[in-house]
């Protein structure tokens, strides 16, 4: 069972992304986000925000290279 003291609901946009200003093709991104916000008398005291960013990058159309990831390690061993 899951007590809180108080909630908030939070928005944001970020209009840049690592490579630069994405331009807006219309097109919907429904990613899955989990906040978490820890609430101590009455004060936040801490905040936690996960995304599923293989999901994301699924719906964008790079889906991520797993195998890739996995083997890179042993490759710069190298």
């Amino acid at each position: 069972m899951l007590q809180m003291e108080a909630a908030a609901i939070v928005r944001g946009i970020e209009e840049r992304a690592p490579a630069g200003v994405v331009q807006p093709t219309g097109a919907r991104l429904d990613v899955p986000t989990a906040d978490f916000w820890y609430v101590e008398g009455g004060r936040i005291e801490e905040f936690n925000c996960y995304v599923g960013p293989s999901v994301m990058l699924a719906q964008l159309g790079v889906p991520p290279d797993f195998a890739a990831a996995v083997d890179a390690p042993a490759a710069a061993a190298s």
